[in-house]
C-alpha cells in the first residue's frame, strides 16, 4: 500500500497559491503555478505563451492524507 501525506503550507509560504490538490483521497493534482513570471525588478508579468493553458500532473495512490489530516489520523490508517 502507498500513501502520501500532503503537507500543510508554512508561515513562509503563506502568500503563495497552493498547487497540490487532493482529490477523493486517492488523487494527487499538482497544477502549474506559471501563470505569471516574475522579471528582475520584482514585476510581474503576464506569460503569453502559456496563458490559457492548464498543465497539471496527476499521480495516484492507495490513499492521499490532505493538509487538514492530523498526525494521529495518518498514523492509524498507515499503521495497520
Amino acid at each position: 500500500m502507498v500513501t502520501v501525506r500532503v503537507r500543510p503550507i508554512l508561515g513562509f509560504d503563506a502568500k503563495k497559491l497552493s498547487i497540490v490538490h487532493v482529490l477523493d483521497k486517492k488523487v494527487v493534482i499538482v497544477t502549474d503555478p506559471g501563470h505569471a513570471v516574475s522579471s528582475s525588478d520584482g514585476s510581474q508579468n503576464v506569460n503569453y505563451l502559456h496563458s490559457g493553458r492548464s498543465k497539471e500532473k496527476r499521480y495516484a495512490f492507495d490513499h492521499v492524507f490532505d493538509d487538514t489530516d492530523a498526525q494521529v489520523r495518518v498514523h492509524k490508517c498507515g499503521c495497520r
